[in-house]
């Protein structure tokens, strides 16, 4: 397994690339964020067999039709521009900050070799709006991810040399 952390633009354009290469894109988590931002894991799979993962932190053609919205908006007038917006022809998703990946490496080089843009001027606006606020869910993630990889490892090793000086023959 390798972890990939990558800047991509179209959360959609990705997908669609991995399933054109013979992988299935399963969403396994989604949360809406406070601020209407959301925080996506999918599971990767190529003939049933488990690949990878992606951990994104982005927004979608929900979070454009919310911020259109006064602050003392109805639930009502909530829900109506939230419908609108699931029929509308303009659907995107674009992260606000680099993906994580957890991918086999097979996987590996065909990331390395993906590129996309904005899926429209939209999308591009409000992804920069968004990152000049300074909001790092996905650091803080990547952050807790390492760290506890860090401790699984240091708690290996540690039952390793134990093992190890256990198994030895004293001196005595």
């Amino acid at each position: 397994m390798k972890i990939i952390v990558m800047d991509a633009r179209d959360l959609d354009k990705l997908f669609k690339t991995l399933r054109d290469h013979g992988y299935t894109v399963e969403e396994s988590t989604n949360t809406v964020m406070t601020d209407n931002s959301e925080l996506g894991e999918w599971n990767i799979k190529k003939n049933n067999t488990s690949v990878g993962k992606i951990i994104a932190h982005y927004i979608r053609h929900y979070y454009a039709a919310l911020r259109q919205l006064p602050a003392n908006a109805s639930d009502k007038q909530v829900l109506e521009t939230l419908l609108k917006a699931k029929y509308s022809e303009n659907k995107w998703a674009s992260p606000v900050e680099p993906i994580l990946l957890i991918v086999e490496d097979e996987l590996s080089e065909l990331l390395r070799n993906y590129r996309d843009d904005y899926p429209s001027k939209e999308a591009e606006i409000l992804v920069l709006d968004y990152k000049s606020r300074g909001l790092e869910v996905m650091t803080k993630v990547a952050r807790r991810l390492l760290s506890s990889i860090e401790d699984k490892l240091e708690d290996d090793e540690g039952s390793i040399s134990r093992k190890v000086k256990k198994d030895q023959p004293s001196d005595t």
